[in-house]
């Protein structure tokens, strides 16, 4: 999935593929501008990461092989694209996977409610997870299926924001994702695993073109555009403050 240029963002949230056991995940930043200065911040079991790069040229890009115990925020001083790849599975391995490409929605672009199918496999059903970020403040009311997340669902904080992060495994079928709060926005990636077999994708994202200059405007309840240009559509309140 590629995005419009004019749709990348500057912020990003990350959570590495689910149950990996120590493989790591690939993450590509491409560059929409030159001289593109890229931060991320984590949190690696305990262990804070941070680290600091650029990128010359518009088009060039950065790749880079993270822990599968990272969850990071990703800051950037121009626009750009990322993308996340999960690795293939270890011969003798029981961590079934496959390589799978999955674009890293901006927070910028993250939506208030989501409907999403899990695809089928040939030789069975994947192990499909739902990978969610959402403010911290907001996690009680984030529901699948019109139910609260399972009580031992795990959330990870998201250094240098108001962002938690985790998954849980979801059932094969379709699914819904929205928040007891109409203006609380989520991001999230649906993956699925299965011997030699992977696939990732968001569940849905806006395509609001938060690049080409922004307008200070009424705000209308659930109009998805960002009527105070903090960078955040149908965020909880128009105040110029984003939700990260």
């Amino acid at each position: 999935m590629l995005l419009p240029v004019d749709s990348w963002g500057k912020n990003f949230a990350t959570v590495p593929i689910p149950e990996r056991f120590n493989v790591g995940d690939i993450f590509k930043f491409v560059a929409s501008e030159d001289n593109t200065i890229i931060t991320v911040t984590g949190m690696d079991q305990g262990v804070p990461f941070n680290e600091t790069f650029s990128i010359a040229k518009a088009g060039q890009s950065v790749q880079k092989h993270y822990s599968s115990g990272l969850y990071s925020h990703v800051v950037s001083d121009k626009p750009i694209s990322l993308y996340q790849f999960s690795l293939t599975q270890k011969k003798g391995s029981p961590d079934h996977a496959d390589p799978s490409l999955i674009t890293i929605p901006p927070i910028e672009q993250y939506a208030a409610h989501y409907t999403f199918t899990t695809p089928e496999y040939s030789l069975g059903n994947y192990t499909n997870y739902f990978m969610f970020i959402i403010n911290g403040n907001q996690k009680n009311g984030l529901r699948l299926d019109n139910h609260p997340l399972p009580s031992n669902t795990t959330y990870h904080q998201i250094p240098g924001s108001n962002l938690v992060a985790g998954y849980v495994g979801i059932s094969v079928g379709t699914h819904t994702v929205n928040h007891i709060n109409d203006t609380a926005v989520i991001g999230g990636i649906l993956f699925g695993k299965a011997r030699l077999e992977s696939y990732g994708f968001p569940v849905g994202l806006l395509l609001t073109p938060v690049n080409s200059g922004c307008q200070t405007k009424a705000m209308q309840y659930g109009d998805e555009i960002d009527n105070d240009c903090d960078g955040e559509v149908d965020e909880e309140e128009c105040d110029g403050k984003g939700l990260y």
